[in-house]
């Protein structure tokens, strides 16, 4: 394994979960604002947002205990958009339309998001921590607990036709198209 091949796959791993967190988050604040769906009907709910802030503390206020200080949010008061419970919890609670198209759009069976998570910090943080987290994914797939997470995201699944990192990718990709249809 090269250095620039490890570059290019960190690099995947990282923006592939990134494209799911942005997704996720933007189809909330879509559903809040009054999205139409594919179908060109207006996916509606039940409680409505004056703007983008008290949609955005309606998420942040969500999943605390505690109530959140008045004022600005940011986007680390949000809720981790990184787990897809995330977004259906949210627009079960407003009573979305399309709740019911997310939550079938996310039962595809999938372990995108129990193994990019881990490979994603490890290469986000190269520590010893992060490192046997992802040689953890290995051993999900039936492969050596001892592989790089670089050679782990080339490697093939049993009965797969392509890499695990391909898998991942396809299978956000449907989950999303699903999602947003």
């Amino acid at each position: 394994m090269t250095h620039q091949l490890d570059r290019e796959v960190s690099f995947a791993a990282v923006e592939l979960l990134n494209t799911w967190a942005r997704f996720s988050r933007t189809m909330y604040f879509s559903v809040c604002r009054g999205v139409r769906g594919a179908d060109g009907l207006l996916v509606k709910t039940t409680v409505k947002f004056a703007d983008f802030d008290s949609a955005q503390r309606h998420a942040a206020q969500h999943f605390r205990k505690k109530p959140l200080h008045p004022g600005q949010l940011t986007h680390r008061d949000e809720p981790n958009w990184l787990e897809p419970t995330v977004l259906q919890k949210l627009l079960h609670d407003i009573g979305s339309t399309n709740a019911a198209t997310i939550d079938a759009a996310l039962s595809v069976p999938t372990r995108v998001f129990q193994g990019l998570p881990p490979v994603r910090n490890f290469y986000g943080h190269r520590g010893q921590d992060t490192a046997r987290k992802a040689s953890n994914v290995g051993r999900q797939y039936q492969l050596s607990g001892s592989l790089h997470p670089t050679e782990l995201c080339l490697s093939f699944a049993p009965n797969r036709p392509q890499s695990i990192l391909r898998d991942w990718t396809f299978d956000l990709r449907t989950i999303m198209r699903l999602a947003a249809a």
